[in-house]
């Protein structure tokens, strides 16, 4: 992948999951990376290791909910390095439940790390590539922001939001030198999964009713990565969600009754009616 030597890149949720693996395959290209978290003691120790490796690394603190902090780390990145190549969008949280047992934090919390962040990265990175006339803004949505999912409505409508910002914008910004991709994978085997937020569920029951097998994360980055050389405007991956979206185009409809066979399934098997213990990661 020599098309990253010496890029300059900033990776949100760079602790772990795809942002890690992104972030150690773009500083093995030769790429110079700043890996941003708001862990900043497990997103220190990727860096570490990357420079360990002979790689080039910076960790940043950084909550991507907060507009502030990444405009001035997109610009401060951008000052320091003379460029800004691509800004990964990547950070994200999940909650799993019914929207009946949701509560309102729990959506305002989606928003803000989903919606508003992915928006404040992107406007950032857009600013600055726009003045320089060159860039690549990747942003990490899911195959939920391209076909409709039960049990995680509230997930769904984000990456939705992610998608058609991402799209929105790459038509905008073409003209302009600035290019625009949005990752949409099916499940990939990261903490975003084993330490989701659930509400009346249980995680690993909803899992275990999904008939396909969780792509790792270090595969996910290589997919991402061939996917932004080639300039693709939606890269989806793996085979179980190219097989998917496929069928929700041709059928959805029949789509419908699939994810309806779906909810009855999960009544049955993974709804529980005590709450869960919950936390927060991301990808």
């Amino acid at each position: 992948m020599n098309q990253f030597k010496d890029k300059v890149a900033i990776v949100t949720g760079g602790a772990s999951g795809m942002g890690e693996s992104l972030c150690r395959k773009l500083a093995a290209a030769g790429a110079k990376v700043i890996a941003a978290d708001i862990a900043f003691d497990n997103v220190n120790r990727v860096v570490e290791d990357i420079r360990s490796a002979g790689g080039k690394a910076e960790a940043a603190s950084l909550d991507v909910t907060d507009k502030d902090a990444v405009y001035a780390l997109v610009e401060e990145v951008a000052q320091n390095h003379g460029r800004l190549d691509y800004m990964f969008n990547n950070a994200g949280i999940l909650v799993v439940g019914e929207i009946r047992d949701m509560a309102p934090g729990q959506w305002d919390r989606l928003m803000a790390v989903n919606v508003m962040g992915v928006l404040h990265g992107t406007l950032a990175a857009y600013s600055v590539m726009l003045r320089q006339g060159f860039g690549h803004i990747v942003n990490t949505a899911s195959m939920a922001g391209l076909i409709y999912q039960p049990v995680t409505a509230a997930y769904v409508m984000t990456k939705q939001a992610a998608v058609g910002l991402s799209l929105s914008l790459r038509a905008e910004a073409a003209a302009l030198g600035v290019k625009v991709s949005v990752v949409c994978p099916g499940l990939v085997d990261t903490s975003l999964y084993t330490n989701c937020q659930s509400v009346k569920a249980d995680v690993q029951d909803v899992l275990g009713m999904l008939p396909v097998r969780a792509c790792p994360a270090d595969k996910a980055a290589d997919k991402i990565l061939s996917g932004a050389i080639k300039n693709k405007a939606v890269i989806v991956f793996p085979l179980h969600a190219r097989i998917l979206w496929r069928a929700y185009r041709l059928a959805p409809i029949g789509m419908l009754k699939v994810m309806e066979v779906l909810v009855w399934a999960f009544r049955k098997k993974a709804r529980k009616e005590a709450q869960q213990g919950v936390c927060i990661d991301e990808l």
